[in-house]
């Protein structure tokens, strides 16, 4: 979900759509069934839910250049960075507020 993704999907024996219900996926209605050799297949989806902080063209190089299994240690690197000038812009805004 980081990398922007919004769902997934699947397929599975209609027979086997509550068991995979209770884990989030719906059975996506109105579509043809698949056939796979001897099985008869539904098409199934599962929403990602969105988290925080997604990549996309305006994440920090840093992010975009990461290998995969050292995204979340990037990010928090790059957030601590980022506290000092979040604090200085909020002290602004608060004075300023506090002169009218």
């Amino acid at each position: 979900a980081k990398k922007g993704c919004e769902f997934v999907f699947g397929a599975c024996k209609r027979e086997l759509v509550p068991h995979w219900e209770s884990f989030g996926y719906k059975e996506i209605k109105d579509t043809e069934q698949l056939t796979l050799g001897n099985l008869d297949l539904v098409a199934i989806r599962y929403d990602l839910k969105k988290p925080k902080s997604i990549i996309n063209e305006y994440s920090p190089l840093e992010l975009l250049c990461v290998k995969e299994n050292n995204f979340d240690e990037v990010e928090r690197s790059i957030v601590k960075k980022q506290i000092p000038n979040i604090i200085s812009i909020l002290q602004n805004i608060k004075a300023k507020r506090s002169q009218h």
